[in-house]
C-alpha cells in the first residue's frame, strides 16, 4: 500500500472513530468548563465534585469524599437537556425519599449556570460561577424555615476529564 493511501486510510479511521465521541459543541454556552474534578477544602477534610460528559446532551456528576480507600458518595447529579430546556437533577440518598429533584436552567453561559426549582424546600436555586480557568464557586440558596439562606462552596479544579 502506498504511503498516500495509508495516510488516507488512517485519516478515515480517525474521523470515523471521532464520531463516537460526545460533541462538546452541542453543550450550551460552552458549559463544558464544568467537566473535570473539583476540590473543596472543608473543616472536616476535602470534598470533591466530578463531572463527566455522558453523550451529547448530558453531564454526569457526583460529590464525594475519600476516607482511606473508600469513596463516600454524597450526591449523584445529571445535567441534562430535555427538548429546549436544561435540567440539573441531583439525587441524595437521605433526602427527598432518595428521589431525584429537578431544577430548570434559567441561565447558562461560559461563566455561570443558574438552576431553579421554586417548589423545592431548600435550596430553590443552585448556581455555579466560574472564577478563572481553574476555580468555581457553587452556591445553594433560597428560603428555609422562613429565612433566606445561602451556602457557598469554593472549589479548585484538579484535572480535566
Amino acid at each position: 500500500m502506498s504511503k498516500q493511501l495509508s495516510f488516507i486510510a488512517a485519516t478515515a479511521l480517525i474521523l470515523s472513530c471521532s464520531s463516537w465521541l460526545p460533541d462538546r459543541s452541542r453543550l450550551p454556552g460552552n458549559i463544558s468548563w464544568l467537566i473535570g474534578t473539583w476540590e473543596q477544602q472543608t473543616t472536616r477534610g476535602k470534598v470533591y465534585e466530578q463531572w463527566l460528559q455522558d453523550g451529547d446532551s448530558t453531564l454526569s456528576g457526583k460529590s464525594f469524599a475519600l476516607k482511606g480507600k473508600d469513596t463516600m458518595v454524597f450526591e449523584s447529579i445529571r445535567l441534562r437537556r430535555e427538548g429546549d430546556d436544561w435540567f440539573y437533577i441531583p439525587q441524595v440518598k437521605d433526602q427527598n425519599g432518595g428521589q431525584p429533584v429537578r431544577f430548570r436552567a434559567t441561565r447558562l453561559s461560559a461563566t455561570e449556570m443558574v438552576f431553579e426549582n421554586p417548589e423545592h424546600d431548600f435550596p430553590q436555586v443552585i448556581t455555579y460561577r466560574r472564577n478563572g480557568k481553574d476555580a468555581l464557586i457553587a452556591e445553594v440558596s433560597g428560603i428555609a424555615k422562613g429565612e433566606t439562606r445561602k451556602v457557598t462552596f469554593p472549589m479548585k479544579k484538579l484535572m480535566a476529564e
